[in-house]
């Protein structure tokens, strides 16, 4: 009696040292699967992170769950780790899942017995937990475990054999009942509730983070569409400003022109100025851009080969963007007065420029005529001289003061300190303008195809193409119809507008280098960079541009394919 008491006592005992192990790994288990949650939250909150990107952080769970594999199925996209089966075998595990569960953990340690089709893998895939992490069947994360063949063991063969008589089948008993070993196959180990309870802790952990995801991507969303509102707003607002600046420029000019070709040349020449200015703003970025490049550009552009009868002294400065195009269109006016009533008037004159940063005034340009002929101070102002003497103060607060003195016009513009961006002592005494790239070829020869996507803009250079010398133009306004063009005429130059449209012209461009077609790019993008690379040693125009400016890229096309040859 003592003696079974205490085996009981000691199997109590037993039972409960046990049953606390259990409950210390179990609360172990809960720990980390805790510690897994708060790491996946922390790790995944306020990065641009997607949730595909987890499938590292969930090797801890593997461990934990004594898988041998690990993949996730998240919107379309599958990522593994370990031993698991091919993408196309998971692919259809898949849809199996889709059918057999509703948004609910699924585990077997048998699945070539409910899912046939996964007994090719059986060896590698005997046992899966699923766990589906959206709200529909769509999403999951999936753990793995090798088959584990088992031997069962029977008293005996578990086989009767049948034996059919006219009296019927009738069963003998089994013959032995020595220990019969069979071995079972296509399962793995069991997933236990702990198993269970981990994988709820993770569908829970993982729902909350794509809670937090999908919040943090509306909250993008959002940002990205009022900041795409402002811009859309903010390009209404400056084109109408334009569309403004055009008219007026329009209004203007009428009252000023002696014809409708001198009305033509004004408008287009104001226009090309305001373009000039804006690419030079552009060309590296909307920042600050220096005073005498924009002068070397002005007079290369409109003065051609007197260009070198100006002379520029003084310092380097730099100026912010929202006053360079102001100012470029003063001395666009200033160069186009001079041409006309001034120093450029004859083959005598000349212009001094000098800048001068004051730390207390700011930029201060003095423009003197010299040598030319004989200067009296207009009866009138016209639209030219309006601007040389209000824009700076109307809209930059400067100064601007004139002196038509019988010598040459004397000028002084002061520029705002505030839009000052840089000054430097100037690095020479005397800088002629160099006007290496406003020359160009005679003329054009022969037949040109024009590749334009724009009615106005097609109409407009087929004009000035004809004008300088063209003997034909054929006009194209998609990639299909310009090399039909190309196939049946003959073509021996193409100007080619880069952007037509929803297509870019690069294959034309590629048959005319395949028949050795001398050929430019025109583009109203001032960054080239957005020409595609193997092009980027092509002439290309800047849209709006002169007919100076097509001579030039003409001469340089020209040049180039014959040193390609």
């Amino acid at each position: 009696m003592a003696q079974r008491e205490s085996l009981s006592f000691f199997g109590q005992m037993a039972s409960s040292i046990l049953e606390g192990i259990s409950r210390a790994e179990e609360l172990a288990r809960q720990d980390r699967a805790r510690n897994l949650h708060n790491r996946l939250l922390s790790q995944f909150s306020g990065e641009a992170r997607v949730v595909s990107d987890i499938l590292p952080q969930l090797a801890e769970a593997q461990d934990m769950l004594a898988a041998d594999g690990l993949a996730t199925w998240i919107d379309g996209n599958l990522q593994t780790m370990g031993a698991t089966p091919d993408s196309e075998q998971i692919g259809d595990l898949i849809r199996f899942l889709n059918r057999a569960v509703a948004s609910r953990i699924y585990s077997t340690q048998q699945l070539p017995v409910v899912h046939p089709e996964a007994e090719p893998y059986a060896e590698v895939a005997s046992g899966v937990l699923a766990v589906p992490v959206s709200r529909r069947p769509r999403d999951y994360i999936l753990f793995f475990r090798r088959e584990l063949p088992r031997q069962v063991v029977w008293a005996g063969e578990p086989v009767k054999v049948a034996h059919h008589t006219t009296e019927g089948t009738r069963f003998s008993p089994r013959k032995s009942f020595d220990a019969w070993r069979e071995t079972v196959r296509h399962q793995s180990a069991p997933w236990t509730q702990a198993d269970l309870n981990v994988a709820e802790a993770l569908r829970i952990s993982f729902l909350e983070l794509m809670l937090q995801v999908t919040d943090d991507a509306e909250k993008q969303r959002k940002v990205a569409n009022d900041q795409q509102d402002l811009l859309i707003a903010e390009l209404n607002h400056r084109v109408r400003n334009i569309l403004n600046l055009i008219v007026g420029l329009v209004r203007q000019c009428s009252d000023d022109a002696q014809s409708v070709t001198d009305f033509s040349r004004q408008v287009s020449e104001r226009v090309y100025a305001l373009a000039h200015a804006h690419d030079q703003i552009t060309s590296s970025g909307w920042g600050p851009r220096s005073v005498r490049n924009m002068i070397r550009v002005e007079a290369g552009a409109y003065l051609a080969d007197k260009a070198d009868r100006i002379t520029i002294t003084g310092d380097e400065a730099a100026i912010q963007p929202d006053a360079f195009a102001t100012l470029a269109l003063v001395v666009h006016e200033l160069i186009t007065n001079s041409a006309k009533y001034g120093a450029f008037r004859d083959s005598h004159g000349g212009v001094d420029i000098a800048l001068t940063c004051d730390p207390d005034l700011g930029l201060i340009m003095d423009w003197v005529e010299h040598g030319g002929a004989p200067v009296k101070a207009p009866m009138r102002r016209g639209f030219g001289s309006t601007i040389i003497e209000r824009a700076i103060p109307h809209e930059l607060g400067g100064d601007a003061m004139l002196d038509f003195a019988t010598s040459g016009l004397r000028a002084r513009f002061v520029i705002p300190s505030v839009y000052l961006a840089d000054c430097a002592p100037g690095a020479d005494t005397d800088a002629r303008i160099d006007i290496g790239e406003a020359a160009g070829a005679g003329r054009i020869d022969g037949s040109v195809l024009l590749v334009e996507d724009n009615l106005l803009i097609a109409l407009e250079v087929e004009d000035s193409l004809g004008l300088l010398g063209a003997s034909e133009v054929h006009v194209a306004s998609s990639v299909a119809s310009a090399l039909t063009l190309i196939a049946r005429h003959r073509i021996d130059f193409a100007l080619l507008d880069y952007n037509l449209g929803r297509e870019q012209s690069v294959r034309v461009a590629d048959e005319l280098i395949r028949l050795d077609i001398p050929f430019v790019f025109a583009t109203g993008y001032g960054d080239t960079a957005m020409i595609a690379p193997q092009f980027r040693d092509r002439p290309i125009l800047t849209k709006p541009y002169t007919h100076s400016m097509m001579m030039h890229a003409y001469g340089q096309a020209i040049s180039h394919a014959a040193r390609h040859r």
